[in-house]
C-alpha cells in the first residue's frame, strides 16, 4: 500500500535479468508499442519513456499504464486520461477508470459504470449497476441490474437479450453459456440452469434442457441430459450439440467417461477416460492397478486411442495435444487423430499460467515449451526443437508461460539473497535470457511489444528493457517525519483482530483457527462511558496502522454487567469504517471479507470491565468529511439480526471510489480461505 508500488499497482507476480540466448522463436518482431510507463517518486506518480527517462513529472495520486495512447491518472481524487504529451485529454471527473481497448474504456461516476471513447464521449446512458466488455466479441456488453439480473446489449445499449439471466459467461466460437434465475419461492433448493445464446442474443438451447453444458471450444460441445429416473445433478446421458444447439448422434459406450460435468471439445476432439473393466464390478479400488486409460473421441464418437498407455491428455491446440504415459509419467506429442508425432519423449510440458490447467493451451504461435533431458526447449508442431534448449547454467525450480514470455523461479542458496525465492525470465523472440536475480517481476505477455517489464530488485521497483538492462529504479525511500494517512481509490479490507481473555478464551476456539494476541484487557476506572458497550475513536491520528500508516486509536469497552458476544471470522470482528458521502449519507469505505471455510467462524467474548485496543486507518482523500466505526455484536434475542454499535465521529478525507470499489484479492493458499 505504501506508495502503491509498481508491482502491486500493475498486478505483478515474480522476478528476472540478462545475457545472450541460445535460440530465438520464429516470428521475432520489432518494438511495436513504445508507450509510456508509470513510475512513482515521493508518493507522486509520473511517466517514463521506453528508455527509462522521465517525460511526465511525478504529480498524480496514481497512474495506470498507457493503452491506445492514453493513460488513466488520478487528480484530486478523480480519474481522467493523460495523452503522450502530458496533457489531460479527458478531464479528471470519474471515480475510477480503466485502460482503453479497441477505442473504448470503462469508467465509473458516482459508482455507476459508463463507456467512453477517446474523446471522452459517453456511449449511452443506462440504469445498470455493472457492465462487462467481452474478449471474443468486443461489440457486445454483458449488463447487470442492481437486483442481479443479467442481459446482453450492443455498444449503444440496445438490448439483444433482456435481463432474464443470473449470469452470462464469455463467448467462445460465437456461443455463450447463460444461466437462469432460480425461482426460490417455488423451490428453495432451485439452482441456476444452463442454456446457450449466440452473439445476437438468440436462445439456441433453452435453460434447463440439460444439467450441464460445456463451453463451445469448437463447433460442437458436450451436454448432460437429465435422467428422468434420477433427478440428481450430474446424472444422465451425454449428448453432443452442434453450433445451432441441435443434438448430434453420440454414443460413447458404457466404459467411456468424460469425467465430472461436461468437458469441452477442443478443435473437435474430446479427452476421455476408457475403463478396461466394468466399474460396477470393482469392489475395492487399488492405486496399484490401472483400471482405465486416457483417450480421445472425435465428434462422431469414435475412440481415437484404443490401447492403454496414457493417463492424461491435454486439450488439443493447433492440431496437437500432449499425452502423459501411465508408466514413466513422461509425455508424447499427438496429432488430431490421436497418433504419435515423432519419437521424442518429454519429461514435462509448460502450460500458460493465465489459464486453468485443464484449459491451458500448450501450443501458442506454433511453439510449445517442454522439459527434455537436454533442458527446457521450444518445439514446433512437428516436434522439431526451434528454441533452446536452455544451458545447464540456468537453474530453477519451476517455470510458467505467459504467451511468449517464460518466467522461472528458484531459491537462492548464496549471494545477496540467501534462501529467498528469486525469478528470472526467457523471451526467445528478443533473444533475452535472464537468470534468477530479482525478488519479483510482472509476467506481462506483451513485454516484447511494450518494451519494458516492471520488477523488483534489491527491495526497490524497477523497469527492465529488452536488452536485459535496468533502465529505471526507484530511489531509496526517504524516511518521513511522521506516518501518512491512506489515500485510496477503493474500499479498504477491514480486518481487525481480537481475542477473548481467560477464562472465556477456552470457549472461543470452536472454529476460527486464525488466532490473535490482542486479548481483552482490564479497564481502569472511568476509562469508558458507564453501563454500556462503547466504541471510542481518537480524533488525532497518532497511532500506526499496519506498521507504516497513520491511524486512530480505537477502544471497544464493556462497562455493562454482562459478557458481550461477537461473531468473528478467524479472530476478526465484524468492524469497519464508514464515511458521510456528498449527500450526507453514511456509507461503508471498508468491507469485511467473508470466508468460504466453516472453520473460520466462531465467537469472541468481552467480559464486564474489559476492553480491546485496536487501530483504524486515517484517510486523506480529496473529499473532506466525517468518519465513524461500525461494529456488530450478537443479539441475545435474535441470532439472525445482530445489533449495531457506532463510534463517535472523527475527521477524515475520502475519494469517490472508496464508497463502492472492492479491489481484487488473491488468496495466499489453503489457509487463507478468502476470495475478496
Amino acid at each position: 500500500m505504501r506508495f502503491l508500488s509498481l508491482l502491486s499497482g500493475l498486478g505483478l507476480l515474480a522476478g528476472g535479468l540478462s545475457a545472450s540466448q541460445p535460440g530465438s522463436a520464429p516470428g521475432a518482431a520489432p518494438l511495436a508499442n513504445p508507450g509510456l510507463f508509470p513510475y512513482v517518486d515521493q508518493q507522486k506518480w509520473g511517466y517514463l519513456d521506453v528508455q527509462g527517462r522521465p517525460v511526465v513529472a511525478p504529480q498524480f495520486e496514481s497512474a495506470q499504464p498507457f493503452a491506445e495512447g492514453l493513460g488513466a491518472v488520478r487528480v484530486a481524487g478523480r480519474y481522467g486520461y493523460l495523452n503522450a504529451r502530458g496533457q489531460l485529454q479527458i478531464p479528471a471527473t470519474y471515480d475510477y477508470a480503466t485502460g482503453f481497448r479497441q477505442g473504448l474504456a470503462q469508467v465509473w461516476l458516482d459508482g455507476r459504470p459508463l463507456l467512453i471513447n477517446a474523446q471522452g464521449e459517453v456511449q449511452f446512458r443506462h440504469p445498470y449497476a455493472q457492465l462487462a466488455l467481452l474478449e471474443e466479441v468486443p461489440d457486445r456488453l454483458v449488463v447487470r441490474t442492481r437486483s442481479g439480473r443479467t442481459g446482453l446489449t450492443d455498444l449503444r445499449g440496445h438490448l439483444l437479450t433482456d435481463t432474464v439471466y443470473q449470469r452470462i459467461e464469455e463467448f467462445h466460437h460465437g456461443r455463450a453459456l447463460v444461466y437462469s434465475l432460480p425461482d426460490k419461492t417455488a423451490d428453495p433448493n432451485a439452482q441456476p440452469q444452463p442454456g446457450v445464446i449466440d452473439t445476437d442474443g438468440r436462445l439456441l438451447v433453452p435453460c434447463g434442457r440439460y444439467h450441464e453444458i460445456a463451453p463451445y471450444r469448437s463447433a460442437v460441445t458436450l451436454a448432460l441430459r437429465p435422467d428422468p429416473a434420477d433427478a440428481r445433478r450430474g446424472s444422465g446421458d451425454e449428448v453432443l450439440l452442434d453450433a445451432a444447439g441441435r443434438e448430434l448422434d453420440l454414443r460413447l459406450g458404457p466404459r467411456v467417461s468424460t469425467g465430472y460435468g461436461a468437458p469441452s471439445f477442443w478443435e473437435g476432439v474430446l479427452p476421455v477416460e476408457v475403463y478396461t473393466v466394468n466399474p460396477d464390478t470393482v469392489k475395492v479400488w487399488s492405486s496399484a492397478r490401472h483400471y482405465s486409460y486416457a483417450s480421445l473421441v472425435d465428434a462422431r464418437g469414435r475412440l481415437l486411442i484404443t490401447r492403454p498407455g496414457y493417463q492424461r491428455i491435454t486439450p488439443m491446440t493447433q492440431g496437437r495435444a500432449f499425452a502423459q504415459t501411465t508408466e514413466g509419467r513422461t509425455w508424447h506429442l499427438l496429432d488430431r487423430q490421436g497418433r504419435r508425432v515423432g519419437t521424442a519423449v518429454y519429461n514435462d510440458i509448460v502450460r500458460d499460467a493465465r489459464f486453468r490447467e485443464e484449459e491451458a493451451p500448450v501450443f501458442e504461435n506454433g511453439v510449445a515449451y517442454v522439459e527434455t533431458d537436454a533442458g527446457l526447449a521450444g518445439i514446433d508442431t512437428t516436434g522439431r526443437v526451434v528454441v533452446g534448449p536452455l544451458p545447464d547454467s540456468i537453474d530453477y525450480d519451476d517455470v510458467r508461460r505467459y504467451g511468449d514470455l517464460l518466467v522461472f523461479n528458484g531459491r537462492a542458496e548464496r549471494g545477496s539473497h540467501p534462501d529467498q525465492d528469486l525469478y528470472g525470465l526467457w523471451l526467445p523472440s528478443q533473444q533475452l535470457l535472464v537468470p534468477l536475480r530479482y525478488e519479483a517481476l510482472a509476467p506481462s505477455p506483451s513485454f516484447a511489444t511494450d518494451g519494458l517489464l516492471a520488477l523488483r530488485h534489491n527491495g526497490r521497483d524497477a523497469y527492465l528493457n529488452l536488452q536485459g538492462q535496468v533502465v529505471w529504479q526507484a530511489p531509496q525511500p526517504v524516511a518521513l517525519a511522521a506516518p501518512q494517512p491512506l489515500n485510496l481509490d477503493y474500499m479498504n479490507r477491514a480486518q481487525y483482530a481480537a481475542a477473548s481473555a481467560e477464562p472465556l478464551a477456552r470457549y472461543a476456539g470452536y472454529g476460527g483457527w486464525g488466532g490473535s494476541d490482542n486479548q481483552a484487557r482490564p479497564l481502569t476506572a472511568r476509562a469508558a462511558p458507564p453501563r454500556r458497550l462503547s466504541v471510542q475513536v481518537s480524533e488525532a491520528a497518532t497511532a500506526r496502522y499496519a506498521e507504516s500508516w497513520a491511524g486512530h486509536q480505537l477502544r471497544i469497552a464493556n462497562t455493562t454487567a454482562d459478557t458481550v458476544l461477537f461473531d468473528a471470522q478467524d479472530s476478526h470482528l465484524y468492524l469497519n469504517v464508514q464515511a458521510r458521502d456528498a449527500r450526507g449519507q453514511w456509507q461503508d469505505i471498508e468491507y469485511v471479507p467473508s470466508s468460504w471455510c466453516g472453520n473460520s467462524y466462531h465467537t469472541l467474548f468481552l467480559a464486564p470491565g474489559q476492553y480491546w485496543q485496536l487501530t483504524v486507518p486515517a484517510f486523506s482523500g480529496s473529499f473532506k468529511t466525517r468518519l465513524r466505526v461500525k461494529l456488530l455484536r450478537q443479539n441475545p434475542q435474535d441470532q439472525e439480526n445482530p445489533l449495531v454499535v457506532y463510534s463517535n465521529e472523527f475527521a477524515g478525507g475520502v475519494n469517490p471510489g472508496q464508497f463502492w470499489r472492492k479491489p481484487g484479492y488473491s488468496p495466499a493458499g489453503l489457509m487463507d480461505p478468502y476470495n475478496e
